[in-house]
């Protein structure tokens, strides 16, 4: 699970039960999702399942950079502090 606070106050993340392997390629994963813990709307919050055609891309691995969901990065890609 990743957590990520922004700068303004919102809370938002993403959660995949495969286990990080630093190998440079996509997971395929139906489990994956997106969410929202506190949101700029005052949304509660919400769960953003993985769409079902792009399950093949839905976590990428890199040995060099932070989580990435959606296969081609939904969200920013953070810099590993041990790469």
């Amino acid at each position: 699970m990743t957590i990520i606070p922004s700068t303004t106050n919102y809370l938002f993340g993403g959660y995949t039960p495969i286990s990080w392997i630093s190998d440079n390629s996509h997971r395929n994963d139906s489990k994956e999702f997106l969410f929202t813990l506190i949101n700029l709307h005052n949304i509660e919050s919400t769960k953003y399942p993985v769409d079902p055609r792009q399950r093949g891309c839905a976590v990428y691995h890199h040995r060099d950079d932070g989580p990435i969901f959606g296969g081609f990065g939904y969200f920013p890609r953070f810099r590993s502090h041990n790469g």
